[in-house]
């Protein structure tokens, strides 16, 4: 009750970009994003990782990219979706011996070759 209180205060809107809900796995709703509940069950609920990629695979076959050090998120993705898909770490892991160059290139030069300008 402390936290919807707390949330109530804000000065909540609607996104202007379209963006997948932890706690639905589907697309926000502006009621949704404006509702002090909604932000409430976002940290008290289970995040749907895997329905959310699931319904960013079925709109758009998109080419992920994990942006920040590690794969956690790219093999997570991975085994929620079926068929051709490309998903990419944008840093290394720190076992890594690469350099962070090297590393970066690589990713954009896969970004490329899979037709992204």
């Amino acid at each position: 009750p402390s936290l919807r209180e707390l949330v109530k205060t804000f000065n909540l809107k609607a996104p202007k970009i379209p963006y997948l809900s932890n706690v639905t796995g589907t697309w926000i709703t502006a009621a949704e994003a404006t509702d002090p509940d909604y932000w409430v069950k976002h940290l008290c609920q289970p995040v749907r990782f895997a329905n959310g990629i699931q319904e960013l695979w079925n709109k758009q076959h998109p080419i992920l990219l994990e942006v920040g050090p590690g794969q956690t998120l790219c093999s997570l993705a991975l085994q929620c979706i079926e068929g051709d898909r490309i998903a990419l770490s944008s840093l290394r892991h720190s076992y890594d011996n690469q350099s962070d160059i090297a590393f970066l290139l690589n990713a954009l030069g896969q970004l490329w070759l899979a037709g992204v300008q």
